[in-house]
């Protein structure tokens, strides 16, 4: 089951871009003789994750755009998932002393083109994707990480969600 949770579930969302040499071999993937922007991207996703019945392990995945401070998002020139790192981590509680279980399976970004209304174009932003399972267990909120690295001709402009995510505008 996809959970997908609302950009204003995000708490805490913090930013920091810099621009690094391409050519530092620290950045495979990158094309040398080119500068490229990391963004790192840091909060806190706030959900509802209540696997406490079952005796079984469940899996699931959490989506969420990744805003920046003032819930914008960034929207880019490309589809095209960027190089970087993702490190997500569950808070939660066990129902059970024993054969409790609540964790993070896979965490990563990439880029997606959701569709909005009031914007009258496709539209590509990051997306984060954690793949998680509970057994016995509740789970309340996903902390994150994102760094990845663009070209500057990769970037496009910010937008603004409503309160459900599917209305946008430009800022």
């Amino acid at each position: 089951m996809t959970i997908e949770v609302l950009s204003s579930a995000v708490i805490s969302p913090r930013s920091i871009q810099v621009w690094v040499k391409a050519d530092d071999p620290s950045h495979p993937g990158v094309p040398t003789n080119e500068n490229v922007l990391m963004q790192i991207y840091t909060g806190e996703i706030l959900f509802d994750y209540n696997r406490t019945g079952s005796g079984t392990v469940q899996n699931d995945n959490i989506r969420s755009y990744i805003p920046y401070e003032d819930y914008t998002i960034q929207a880019y020139n490309t589809s095209d998932d960027p190089p970087g790192t993702v490190i997500g981590s569950l808070t939660g509680e066990f129902t059970s002393t024993t054969n409790s279980l609540a964790a993070v399976n896979k965490v990563r970004v990439g880029m997606g083109t959701p569709t909005f209304s009031g914007i009258n174009q496709s539209v590509n932003v990051l997306i984060l994707v954690a793949d998680v399972a509970a057994m016995h267990a509740s789970a309340q909120s996903l902390a994150y990480q994102v760094t990845v690295l663009v070209h500057q001709r990769s970037l496009y402009k910010k937008l603004r969600l409503s309160g459900d995510d599917r209305t946008a505008r430009w800022v």
